[in-house]
């Protein structure tokens, strides 16, 4: 009696794992598995409101002494196919924004990692609780084996007051029907 329910089990989490298209998405392993980053400031967090869904999150801190990295960024990689269309959205969460700004991005990528096409979403400019950024009908040029999906973080300068919070979480890429 067990047996079915252990592969109705095991199909699920399948499916699950096919349509994210990502691996650990929302971070809910507690640590960066599956996704790597550059800049300083990352960490992953389940303070107050640190995460859209799960426990949770992303979160990119510009403090008061920054020094450098004009761009921070989360990204991960996964295989694509030259005939289907994609869709990519993850939720962000911008707080005490004062020289920051975040923003989605997918860059399709050819076997040798050269940047073939890339997309960005709109720019979250101001404090704001969690959004939905997306970018759809994205068609990966000629020559395309991967996207890497990725978290941006611009910096325009050093805040003055306070620290600048700008968190990611629940990433989604998937092939759109």
């Amino acid at each position: 009696m067990k047996r079915p329910h252990y592969f109705a089990a095991l199909l699920t989490l399948i499916a699950m794992t096919t349509l994210a298209g990502l691996n650990n998405a929302g971070f809910e392993t507690g640590d960066f598995t599956g996704w790597q980053f550059f800049g300083q400031g990352w960490r992953i967090s389940n303070y107050g409101k640190d995460s859209h869904r799960g426990i949770w999150g992303a979160v990119n801190d510009i403090v008061t002494n920054n020094v450098a990295d004009e761009y921070r960024v989360i990204t991960q990689e996964v295989k694509v196919s030259e005939d289907k269309t994609y869709m990519c959205g993850a939720w962000v969460r911008a707080v005490c924004i004062e020289v920051g700004e975040c923003f989605l991005e997918v860059q399709f990528l050819s076997k040798q990692g050269e940047v073939l096409s890339q997309y960005n979403s709109i720019h979250i400019t101001n404090s704001q609780e969690f959004t939905y950024l997306s970018i759809s009908n994205m068609v990966p040029p000629e020559r395309s084996a991967r996207a890497g999906v990725r978290g941006v973080v611009h910096v325009l300068g050093t805040p003055v007051q306070n620290t600048d919070f700008l968190i990611f979480d629940s990433f989604d890429f998937r092939a759109q029907r």
